[in-house]
């Protein structure tokens, strides 16, 4: 996160020093990704089946949550107690929406979880190929300067991404093998031979 906010936000009265508190503070988030995501995926299904009021509900009693945890942390974390309490509400209100859900429409289609499992692990290859590359870099790369912070983030992202597929890849995540077909259908027809000639039209008699 720090080659991150580095390399975006430092200049100006923006300096190193603030760069590293908010690298703090978006490692406090992504604790809650799944939570800030799912509930944009959730609301619009209830909305389908025509339930407008649980989500509402779920809503009230999320602010409500996230005011009790910024009240209790607040004290103790200072600033970072508002981030950490907006992460744990919503990922509250994602495990609720879930739940009901579930309770509306049956269990998940077959696979769906081993799926999520698999994706998790290679996530977390990726992450840790990330942190290994930037670990294994001499501490010359280790300057407080926009350049060498660049290019860390650029080392750890390519390192991570490839990775990711590659782990992926290996234990056959099923979106990267769709994923995979539609790119190769973009490029070319099925055989990877060059798309052939526009068929000439066909002149039909027509009836005297």
């Amino acid at each position: 996160a720090l080659p991150l906010t580095q390399t975006l936000f430092v200049g100006g009265e923006f300096t190193f020093d603030d760069a590293a508190e908010t690298a703090t503070l978006l490692q406090l988030y992504a604790l809650g990704l799944m939570g800030f995501c799912y509930p944009r995926v959730a609301i619009p299904v209830f909305f389908t089946l025509g339930d407008s009021l649980r989500p509402m509900l779920v809503a009230l009693l999320t602010i409500a949550l996230k005011l009790g945890l910024v009240l209790a942390l607040l004290p103790w974390l200072s600033y970072r107690g508002l981030v950490l309490a907006s992460a744990i509400a919503v990922t509250a209100e994602a495990g609720v929406m879930g739940w009901m859900l579930r309770r509306r429409i049956g269990r998940l289609e077959p696979g769906t979880i081993p799926g999520l499992i698999k994706i998790v692990v290679a996530a977390g290859l990726a992450a840790a190929a990330a942190w290994g590359v930037l670990a294994l870099l001499p501490e010359a790369w280790d300057r407080p300067d926009k350049l060498h912070q660049a290019a860390k983030l650029v080392l750890g992202a390519c390192a991570g991404g490839l990775v990711y597929v590659a782990g992926c890849g290996a234990l056959r995540v099923r979106e990267l093998g769709e994923l995979w077909a539609r790119f190769r259908a973009k490029i070319g027809p099925p055989g990877g031979g060059p798309p052939g000639p526009p068929s000439a039209p066909i002149d039909t008699p027509r009836r005297r």
